[in-house]
């Protein structure tokens, strides 16, 4: 009998993987499941489960953040996710299974399989190495022109601004583009990314960029291209705690 832990945020995800286990591999028996980082951390430190579906988006950070606290054992892992493109490119890379969410059951039974058939356990080692090289890998925003999609690098973008259902965006290189798409279309894309902040309802910001904070006029940031990004009154915990997470 073979043992597994399921974290996942959504409760749906977690029924359907606890489904597919029943269904198709009854000598994989699910232990536990947790929907947090911090949950997920104690239950696989304490019950060491063969293998762990990880979900790679959580409320209170990413299953990136849950291996890096682990301890010793780190069990086999499938992440499964919804759109975060980029790292699937890096598991592609480095044979890492993985799964697309709506889960396809017999992309499933292929991942476990393969899980089952790995011989021991993943070693922290080579887990550093490999989410190292995800963590550093170029990240990239698909953003929707009149001919298809362009992919940038986020590291080159300083800020959003609304501009009705449409929305500006200003790179590090003085360029400009106008998008079909509202902000909030881009605060979603970019909602694990933790250096993008919405101080104001229209704009959102690359912390990367920001250079001073100023409590006077009810609080704004200035950027270095020396442009002024208000912060609403209501936000302002929230940025001010940003802002220390961030740089501090």
């Amino acid at each position: 009998m073979h043992t597994a832990v399921i974290i996942d945020d959504e409760f749906d995800a977690r029924r359907i993987i606890k489904k597919y286990l029943e269904r198709y591999y009854p000598t994989v028996r699910c232990v536990a499941e947790a929907d947090s980082v911090e949950a997920g951390v104690k239950i696989v430190n304490q019950l060491q489960p063969e293998i762990l579906f990880l979900d790679i988006k959580l409320g209170d950070g990413t299953g990136f953040d849950l291996i890096d606290q682990l301890q010793n054992y780190i069990p086999k892992i499938v992440f499964t996710t919804a759109f975060d493109e980029f790292a699937v490119k890096a598991f592609r890379y480095h044979a890492i299974d993985y799964l697309l969410k709506p889960i396809d059951p017999d992309i499933f039974v292929v991942a476990v399989k393969n899980l089952i058939e790995q011989k021991g356990t993943q070693k922290k080692e080579a887990w550093e190495i490999i989410l190292n090289q995800v963590k550093n890998t170029e990240r990239k925003i698909g953003i929707p022109t009149v001919d298809g999609v362009k992919f940038i690098s986020i590291e080159n973008i300083i800020y959003f601004e609304a501009d009705g259902s449409y929305c500006k965006l200003y790179f590090k290189d003085a360029k400009q583009m106008t998008i079909s798409k509202p902000l909030r279309y881009f605060e979603d894309k970019l909602i694990d990314e933790k250096s993008f902040i919405r101080p104001h309802k229209s704009f959102l910001v690359n912390l990367k960029f920001v250079e001073e904070y100023q409590k006077s006029d009810g609080g704004f940031l200035k950027l270095h291209s020396n442009k002024i990004i208000p912060i609403s009154r209501n936000k302002k915990e929230e940025i001010l705690n940003s802002l220390d997470e961030y740089f501090m």
